[in-house]
């Protein structure tokens, strides 16, 4: 794959929204992942993980890792996912500090997407 360079350092170096994380489907910000990891600091790397993926222990296994494709570096992110989710000592339970509604809803499907769904709803 040739790289445009130029494009490259002013999309993902210069402070915009990186290539890799427009294309994960979490839209997950990956360099800052990669920064909090780098720094030693793998309880708050793995809580935005946590936070953004919903099921971290799932999603670090079975990541199809389509960032790879937009960035030339070809990092292996979803090793580090997974590094950080068995790593990490403290998994605190998810909270949502959302008020009650009155009203149902009924979520269809049981896949992944559906119980993230329900989870985020709940």
């Amino acid at each position: 794959m040739a790289v445009d360079n130029q494009l490259y350092t002013s999309a993902c170096v210069q402070g915009e929204k990186p290539p890799c994380t427009c294309g994960c489907p979490f839209n997950f910000d990956l360099k800052q992942f990669i920064r909090k990891l780098s720094a030693g600091n793998m309880k708050s790397a793995y809580r935005d993980y946590a936070n953004k993926v919903i099921f971290p222990a799932i999603v670090s296994r079975i990541c199809d890792q389509r960032c790879l494709s937009d960035c030339p570096v070809n990092m292996a992110l979803r090793d580090l996912e997974y590094a950080c989710v068995t790593q990490v000592e403290v998994r605190d339970a998810q909270t949502y500090a959302l008020p009650r509604r009155k009203g149902s809803v009924a979520v269809i499907g049981g896949g992944l997407s559906g119980m993230a769904c329900a989870q985020k709803l709940a």
